[in-house]
């Protein structure tokens, strides 16, 4: 193959090259970004929680405290009853908390990923459009 002919069929490669070093280019942007918005929905739960379980820890020890200081078997069963209530409540309000936090944090890593798709696909459907436009060419000039 000579060399002016070798020298063209790099340059036709050159555009493909670069297209592949900006898709993955955006791919890394939006991998970052998807990170960025999962670090955060993490660093709020992590958050959430330890507030959590530091309430929780406080009304614990003071159930314990009011636990040895009933007299009577109905004061203590009435004690436990009103801890175990509390406790329930408390689970039940900061299950949903978490869930809520999860489900954000989830949209946010997803919104990165949308977008590259959408992008990806506005690309490709682009590139289609140029080849169809470079055959209806080519076969013309055949013509």
């Amino acid at each position: 193959m000579p060399a002016k002919q070798k020298a063209n069929n790099a340059d036709n490669m050159l555009p493909q090259m670069n297209a592949i070093m900006e898709m993955g280019s955006r791919n890394m942007e939006m991998l970052a970004e998807a990170g960025q918005e999962m670090t955060s929905g993490m660093r709020e739960a992590s958050q959430a929680m330890q507030e959590f379980l530091g309430t929780r820890l406080k009304k614990d020890v003071e159930a314990a405290r009011l636990f040895a200081d009933c007299r009577t078997p109905d004061e203590f069963w009435r004690a436990q009853f009103t801890f175990f209530e509390d406790a329930v409540k408390d689970y039940s309000k900061e299950a949903a908390r978490m869930i809520d936090i999860a489900s954000s944090a989830t949209l946010g890593f997803a919104q990165p990923v949308e977008k590259a798709a959408e992008e990806a696909l506005k690309s490709i459907s682009e590139a289609n459009e140029k080849a169809r436009e470079t055959v209806q060419k080519a076969v013309k000039q055949d013509s």
